[in-house]
Order: C-alpha cells, then structure tokens, then sequence
C-alpha cells in the first residue's frame, strides 16, 4: 500500500492548488525508499507510468488529475513497479559499479576482468590477460589521479576498438559489396551504430566490452543499412544472409545493454 509522510501530502496539496504554472515537477520516496518524480503537464488526459534504468518511479499526468486517481493508480501498478524494481536490481548486480580500485570488475572482448594495478612505473599502460586487466602504473592515491587512469583506460578502450571494428567493416564490406562513405566512432549511451542516407556509418567503441562476433553483427547491421535505410524484412534478410544467427547475438546485446557502462563519463547504472 502506498503510504506518504504529513509533509510529503502538504506538499501534494500545496502543487494541487497552483494551476498557473506550464509544467510542475517534484521528487519523493515511496515503496521504502524507492523515488518518484511526478510531472504535470497542462492537457495532458492520462496518467503514464515509465521507469528507467536508474530506478526513478516516472508518472506522468495532466494538471487537473485529482490527487487521489495518482494515488490509486500507483497503488494498482505497485506489482509491476517491485517487479521492475527487481529487473533493475539485477542489471545492477550483473554490471557493478566500478571506482577503479584494485580487483573492480571490467569488461573487455566479452571476458569480465579484474583490474589491478601492478605499480611498475608512472604510465599507465594496460595488458588484458584470462583474469586480469593489468595497468602498468600505481593505484589511485587521489582524485585527479584516479581521473587520469580512467581517461588513460578510456584511450585504450577506444584505440583497440578502432583496430578492430575497422578490420570487421573492412571484411564485411568486402563480402557485402557496401561501403561508408565515412566512419566515426563515439562513446553512446543507447546505440551501437547508426548509419546516415549519406552512407555516413558510427559506431559505438564501447563495442570491445563485447565478444568479437557481437560486434561483427553490428558491423554486419550497420553496412545492410546502406542498401535498406528501414527495419524492414529486406533489410533482415540480408543480415541474415551474411549472419545466420543474428537474432541470438542481438538477443545478446540486449542482454548485455550495460556492459560498457562503466566507461561512460556518467554512468546511467549507478549515478
């Protein structure tokens, strides 16, 4: 049952009663501690309910949705938001947070590694072996210095990546007769790769967290999208003409959403 604080439903009623305002927007807790965040939009006629991956319960609703309708239609999908909660709690746990301490979880060619720091000499230079992802230098002893590891393990990261997504496209585009005019690679936070109608092909680098024939499917997606700019059966088809198996390694990738998480400048999983 959901249950709010005497100031938590002082500030509902103090929200229900301005109407002037475009858009109100507020934060509380609710089902132990889990967050909320409500947000009212003038014209809207429904409540909707989403949440993301940093667990935020999001509802969304018209200004003139009474107070009571919000609260039992959180209470009606109070299942559905444990469950959720779980789904979250899971994702977190397969994908640790990482702070670049001795023996931190990371993710490398689909292999999940152990960092550690050697302490041979002032650079930091990394060698991934079955256990292990070996940097040359010190462990942090201060903030900028764990900055610099992390921009130094990013740099490697990017540059094996560039290797060997480079060596896939070349192969692929080769068996495929499709060829980008142009090749970038970014760091992305919902996209392995995209390709633009002007033959113009990105590709995510956080693509070395994952196995080699994972990335040979994006590789493989993103050059059939230079003959079919859709999803359509066409465009499946000739995925699956050069990988017969696609709809594993993509149920993979969906699987394994997060792996590259911990590389991102703000990590999404734990904030």
């Amino acid at each position: 049952m959901l249950r709010l604080s005497m100031l938590q439903m002082d500030f509902l009623n103090d929200l229900f009663r301005n109407k002037k305002k475009k858009d109100i927007a507020f934060d509380l807790s609710i089902f132990e501690g889990f967050p909320l965040k409500i947000t009212y939009k003038p014209y809207y006629r429904k409540i909707a309910i989403a949440m993301p991956i940093n667990g935020v319960i999001t509802v969304t609703t018209g200004k003139s949705t009474p107070q009571t309708e919000i609260m039992a239609f959180l209470n009606s999908n109070r299942d559905w938001i444990l469950k959720a909660q779980e789904e979250i709690a899971a994702v977190k746990t397969q994908f640790p947070k990482v702070e670049f301490n001795n023996f931190d979880t990371l993710f490398w060619r689909g292999q999940t590694l152990k960092l550690y720091y050697l302490n041979k000499d002032k650079k930091n230079n990394f060698l991934p072996s079955t256990e292990y992802l070996s940097c040359s230098g010190p462990k942090p002893q201060s903030e900028s210095h764990r900055q610099q590891v992390i921009k130094d393990l990013k740099t490697f990261y990017k540059t094996e990546a560039i290797i060997e997504i480079g060596d896939l496209l070349q192969v692929w585009s080769q068996k495929m007769e499709l060829y980008p005019s142009r090749v970038s690679y970014r760091l992305q936070k919902s996209k392995w790769g995209s390709c633009g109608s002007n033959g113009h092909i990105s590709m995510n680098w956080g693509l070395i967290t994952c196995p080699k024939k994972i990335t040979e499917y994006v590789v493989i997606h993103e050059l059939a999208h230079l003959k079919h700019q859709n999803h359509s059966k066409n465009f499946w088809s000739l995925v699956e003409r050069y990988c017969p198996d696609y709809k594993e390694r993509k149920t993979w990738l969906k699987n394994n959403n997060y792996i590259c998480d911990f590389l991102q400048n703000k990590s999404q999983l734990h904030p």
